[in-house]
């Protein structure tokens, strides 16, 4: 480590590296599992649950006990061998108490036992709870930040995906620190950084090939483009394996990025913050935590969804899909009131929710008429319009104008589609 400037309040750390022994990790695991044991009980509380065969647990300001919190969802780093340490442990406490919210993690499956999703599904898992338990946990789950570092970075964009094709409520940023983004291990940092400590390159080639033991991967870098997050925190380390991964993902977002911050630390390498006194720890997380509570704060207004009460979900379903290129959920049914709905989702994040339960009031639905008068979709181009429009028509659809150019400039046409009620298809 002589040959990298790293910071001198760092050097302590210059020897720390991850075993790779079976025996020695099945050891540190065991007394990772009596963790955490440094909890500021004056401040937070701290407690654990099962969710299946894994463990979730909240720190909870004291002083918030009783309120509705933001709540940040922490994915912890160790190669997907370890468990959380006292660092992950340490800054899960600081997040809690400078960003005024729950802190929720969760003890997913590791290697060798657990390989690729394992992990991610677990996760996802542990999403889903909360969102389903927000009053109970007393979190806002419209106020949600997913975070991680190193393999909890990978983890929090692998969710994000998937979130996102279940058609979950979105978090309002992902925060990744120092995090794994790509299963090629091709850029220069990777093959420049081969001693380093804690993480290095020859290190991020094995774990690949553990993780996903042969199996095809599409990795967050190659899908960076999709990474449409309202707000977006990259913290990338100066000698770390996985600097240029974690740049180029960012590079690759951030067009698709309300709000964008990249933390490009200088003297630095990776899990460096083990040290929570240098300087340079104490400057990132004040980074860290201003992020989140902009996240927190920052409300960036926007219709969520639309809803729709409809007699035959299922054509009302297949309407969407067919013919607007929606992608629907696997549905939600309450047993007990007999509703069920779908949500389907569109490209741009647009959700339309189509719903149903015993004993709907099926009033007419004259065209001129108060209240919600139609949903519009764009398709790109007139002749896109046109298409649709024919194929909506041959198809027994009634179309009520169109389609035209409107006199404010909207090339369209209306179209009553579902049960009555009006569609307009526009540029």
């Amino acid at each position: 480590m002589t040959k990298y400037p790293i910071d001198k309040e760092l050097v302590k750390l210059k020897n720390l590296h991850l075993p790779n022994n079976r025996l020695l990790v099945l050891a540190i695991n065991a007394y990772l599992s009596k963790l955490p044991t440094k909890i500021d009980k004056d401040l937070l509380e701290y407690r654990e649950w099962k969710l299946g065969d894994v463990t979730m647990h909240m720190f909870t300001p004291l002083s918030l006990k009783d309120e509705v919190t933001p709540c940040l969802y922490y994915l912890h780093g160790g190669g997907f061998v370890f468990k959380a340490t006292d660092v992950q442990y340490h800054y899960e406490q600081q997040y809690a108490l400078n960003c005024g919210c729950r802190v929720i993690g969760i003890d997913y499956g590791l290697m060798p036992k657990h390989i690729w999703p394992d992990a991610t599904n677990d996760c996802i898992n542990g999403y889903k709870y909360i969102l389903e338990n927000s009053d109970t946990l007393k979190t806002d789950p419209e106020r949600m930040v997913i975070g991680g570092d190193s393999a909890g970075g990978l983890l929090s964009l692998e969710s994000y995906f998937e979130i996102k094709k279940r058609c979950l409520n979105k978090p309002r940023g992902l925060m990744l620190i120092y995090p794994v983004t790509d299963n090629t291990s091709s850029t220069e940092s990777v093959k420049r950084f081969t001693d380093t400590p804690v993480w290095d390159g020859k290190a991020n080639i094995l774990f690949w090939k553990q993780f996903l033991n042969g199996q095809e991967y599409v990795s967050p870098l190659r899908k960076a483009e999709d990474l449409d997050v309202d707000n977006l925190f990259v913290e990338i380390e100066e000698f770390d394996c996985l600097h240029d991964e974690g740049l180029l993902l960012y590079d690759k977002a951030k067009g698709n990025v309300s709000n964008s911050v990249l933390i490009d630390n200088l003297g630095s390498f990776h899990a460096f913050d083990a040290n929570y006194d240098a300087a340079i720890s104490k400057k990132t997380l004040e980074a860290r935590c201003d992020f989140i509570n902009k996240c927190f704060k920052r409300c960036k207004m926007r219709i969520e969804h639309i809803g729709m009460y409809v007699n035959d979900l299922e054509s009302a379903r297949d309407f969407f899909v067919n013919y607007l290129n929606g992608v629907s959920n696997d549905g939600y049914h309450n047993e007990k009131t007999g509703f069920r709905s779908y949500f389907i989702s569109f490209n741009d994040g647009a959700r339309l929710e189509l719903m149903n339960k015993p004993e709907l009031s099926d009033n007419e639905k004259p065209v001129n008429r108060t209240g919600y008068a139609h949903v519009a979709f764009s398709v790109g181009s007139k002749e896109a319009v046109d298409d649709l429009t024919e194929n909506l028509k041959n198809a027994g659809y009634d179309v009520v104008s169109g389609p035209r150019t409107t006199g404010d400039g909207y090339y369209e046409s209306s179209i009553i589609v579902i049960e009555g009620n009006q569609i307009e298809i526009t540029v």
